[in-house]
């Protein structure tokens, strides 16, 4: 008999295949042979355990049949008590025991169809379906697999004389797995071995190709000999020979390198330079959008490390700043050059100003768009002089208006004084008592100090200090605001106690609090609400909030509230909240604010303590609430 090496020999030298074609198809030819006795011993190993497992069952199922069979000397109904088939299940360790009187004519499917016709009348549709799936793919008095680990055994007694079919069932994980196991390595093989087959085409002929054509080029060039042996060792001394040659060239090609690599060093440190001198930043990005490289200017202006945003995506180096993402978006995708353009953004750590950018496509010799350049200039001090500029020239537009308007209030304001007077002294004559007017004359005689001091507004203000209590104070500015008609669906609350006096200019500071107090109210836009103050004091500083949850301030007009003579409301003259401001940092304090569109808003007063307050002597007060 001849051995498969010697077949490969004379096959070899029949068709001038040189030494290294046959090893490397006798390597592959034995890979082949050793998968597929691999394949074979697996699936015997597996047949074998599954069988085994089967019979060891089979067994435990015959013992069951009789026990059950025994159990039942005097005969059976047509379906087992309750108590008697657990007890039953437990004993065998079965899940299931069915019962059914009548057994089919013979194994056929004919059969057991007619059978299962006769039986099915009376069942639930699952209980049909299931003893149909049960007994069509059973095999008597062999177990038989159902649904995923459950097993079915089927076999046909007699109790008593009369026939029953029993069908026991119970989960068998081990066995499923053997089976699927069995099932699946069958299948795998059968497509193993046709890839291996195919493979083993494949890789002789793929893995031999480059071998031949380096061979056949070596013999094209004249290198080899046309009829050689062992041509694999001819060609690794040709390659050899091959390397000598590239080595002799190697002192020439590492000197022409070392001359670009100088070259290339000194233009790189031209525009290393020329980049960190530049007064402008300069950011790069790729066409995905991902920053390839910032210079120190850039660094400087947008507060970031190079380290940190070099890879990241524009959109999150300008996070908080829709306009410049949407105009890289746009140049990314059109191609097209975005001109000089301003925009306000909230820099990585969170810190808001105003940028100057122009984006610019970087394209190579092709005319094919490589990445962008987004130059950016700080804009902030410039915008801050445009605002202050803006503040200014409304300032001289209210010093222009505030003496017309001051005389025409203050004639207004003295008639109704004089007829409050008038009134009074009637009711005086007509012995009527009401408390309400020395109030009214009260609140004519400060409007008309304010409005002498709002004049003021445009020009530094005087504080006319003294010692008050601004819970107090607090207080007589709800009481006068709650009995306007158009807050007369808003509660005021105020919670918290602060004992003591402040030096304080109590006109000016009421003034304050009723247009914070006016401006809380109004945004409800005449709804049902709350306006509650919450105060608190400390070691240095007195706090209150004033807090509503109305519809709240957009957050593009925050930076603007307390600006002169802008408002968001048709009929406001935007001159509320800056007073306000003024009059808070007049007196030293701060005043500040935080909205939510659809939540609310709320400001925040904080007065220091210059001196120490006095202490009054009054009614103990753990805390306040008022009610209006």
């Amino acid at each position: 008999m001849t051995s498969p090496l010697t077949f490969f020999k004379k096959h070899i030298s029949s068709n001038r295949v040189g030494k290294y074609e046959a090893e490397v198809r006798f390597g592959l030819l034995v890979i082949v042979l050793s998968l597929l006795m691999l394949n074979f011993i697996s699936n015997t190993l597996l047949y074998r355990a599954s069988e085994s497992r089967r019979g060891q069952i089979n067994r435990e199922m015959v013992a069951a049949t009789l026990g059950i069979t025994r159990s039942f000397p005097q005969g059976i109904s047509d379906e087992l008590p309750d108590q008697k088939l657990l007890s039953l299940k437990t004993e065998y360790h079965l899940s299931k025991i069915d019962l059914i009187r009548s057994i089919p004519f013979d194994e056929t499917i004919e059969s057991k169809r007619a059978w299962f016709n006769t039986v099915v009348d009376g069942m639930s549709p699952t209980e049909a379906t299931e003893l149909g799936r049960t007994l069509f793919s059973a095999d008597y008095k062999n177990i038989t697999k159902g649904d995923g680990a459950t097993y079915s055994y089927v076999v046909p007694i007699t109790i008593a004389s009369r026939d029953y079919l029993l069908i026991m069932s119970q989960e068998y994980p081990d066995l499923a797995y053997l089976d699927s196991a069995q099932e699946a390595l069958f299948y795998i093989g059968f497509v193993g071995m046709l890839c291996v087959g195919l493979v083993y085409i494949l890789l002789s002929r793929f893995i031999l190709a480059p071998f031949r054509k380096l061979r056949k080029q070596a013999l094209l060039a004249g290198r080899l000999g046309g009829d050689v042996s062992d041509d694999a060792e001819e060609l690794v001394d040709e390659y050899r020979r091959m390397i000598a040659d590239l080595k002799q060239s190697q002192e020439q090609l590492v000197e022409l390198n070392e001359e670009i690599r100088m070259r290339a060093d000194s233009l790189e440190e031209f525009n290393r330079q020329l980049l960190s001198s530049m007064s402008s930043g300069l950011i790069s990005l790729n066409t995905k959008g991902d920053v390839q490289s910032i210079n120190s200017a850039g660094e400087g202006i947008l507060r970031v490390s190079a380290s940190n945003v070099i890879g990241q995506g524009y959109a999150e180096l300008f996070r908080g700043a829709d306009s410049v993402v949407e105009s890289i978006r746009n140049c990314i995708e059109t191609g097209v050059d975005v001109d000089y353009f301003e925009a306000e953004i909230r820099t990585m750590n969170t810190s808001t100003m105003w940028l100057g950018l122009s984006i610019s496509t970087v394209r190579n010799a092709k005319k094919e768009m490589i990445g962008l350049s987004v130059f950016v200039n700080d804009l902030s001090e410039l915008i801050q002089l445009r605002q202050e500029l803006e503040k200014q020239q409304r300032m001289a537009a209210l010093g222009e208006m505030s003496g017309g308007l001051a005389h025409q209030l203050r004639n207004s304001l003295g008639a109704i004084s004089g007829y409050i007077k008038l009134i009074h002294k009637r009711m005086q004559k007509r012995d009527i008592e009401d408390k309400s007017m020395p109030a009214l004359l009260q609140e004519v005689n400060e409007a008309d100090d304010l409005v002498g001091r709002f004049l003021q507004f445009a020009r530094p203000l005087q504080l006319e200090v003294t010692a008050c209590d601004l819970q107090e104070l607090v207080n007589e500015v709800i009481e006068s605001i709650a009995v306007r008609s158009e807050f007369k669906n808003i509660s005021f609350h105020v919670q918290g106690v602060y004992d003591g006096l402040l030096n304080l200019d109590p006109l000016l500071l009421k003034q304050a609090l009723t247009n914070l107090f006016e401006n809380s109210a109004l945004a409800y836009n005449g709804v049902e609400g709350e306006v509650g103050v919450i105060l608190t004091a400390n070691q240095s500083e007195v706090c209150f909030n004033i807090q509503d949850h109305g519809c709240g301030i957009p957050e593009s007009d925050l930076q603007r509230i307390f600006t002169p003579f802008f408002s968001s409301r048709p009929s406001g003259s935007g001159l509320g909240l800056p007073l306000a401001d003024k009059i808070i940092q007049l007196h030293g304090g701060h005043l500040t604010v935080e909205s939510t569109m659809g939540k609310g808003t709320c400001f925040t007063i904080k007065l220091p303590l210059t001196e120490p307050s006095m202490s009054k002597n009054k009614k103990e007060r753990n805390s306040s609430t008022i009610a209006v």
